[in-house]
C-alpha cells in the first residue's frame, strides 16, 4: 500500500472518529445538564 493511498483514508477515519467524539462529549455535556 502506497503512502498516498493510505493517508486519505487514514485522515478520514481520523475525522470519523472525531464526529463520534464530539458527539458523545456533546451527549454527555446534555446528559449533566440535564440531571443537574
Amino acid at each position: 500500500m502506497s503512502q498516498g493511498q493510505f493517508f486519505p483514508v487514514c485522515a478520514e477515519s481520523v475525522i470519523v472518529h472525531l464526529q463520534w467524539l464530539i458527539r458523545v462529549s456533546f451527549l454527555a455535556a446534555w446528559v449533566v445538564i440535564s440531571v443537574a
